[in-house]
């Protein structure tokens, strides 16, 4: 996932400019997130069955719930708190430099020190 691999890429460029209190957080998020994404593949099964049998309106509320839970709380974890805005590279092109929000609240650097 590009997301796990950016993270990975953030607590590297942490370490490179001597960021050590960044690393255990990036870390945190990074391990948050694999959790999150497992969770949603466990509710697969409710997705495989509706899409691919057609049998999407015998599903009750009850067995599509946690489906939609899940992928909400996935979708969430890659939100700003404070905003509300989905994160964003920056550049939009190239190399990407920083996670970024609209709010300004998160600004992860993504380039090491030379």
């Amino acid at each position: 996932m590009r997301w796990k691999k950016l993270l990975a890429r953030a607590q590297e460029s942490a370490q490179s400019w001597g960021r050590k209190e960044e690393v255990p957080q990036l870390s945190k998020r990074q391990e948050e997130f694999g959790a999150l994404v497992a969770k949603s593949q466990i509710e697969q099964w409710a997705i495989n069955k509706a899409i691919h049998y057609n049998e999407w309106a015998n599903l009750s509320k009850q067995e599509f719930l946690p489906v939609v839970v899940a992928f909400r709380t996935l979708l969430d974890s890659l939100r700003c708190p404070a905003c509300g805005g989905f994160f964003y590279l920056t550049p939009p092109k190239g190399n990407a430099e920083a996670i970024r929000c609209d709010c300004g609240s998160v600004n992860i650097n993504l380039k090491k020190k030379s």
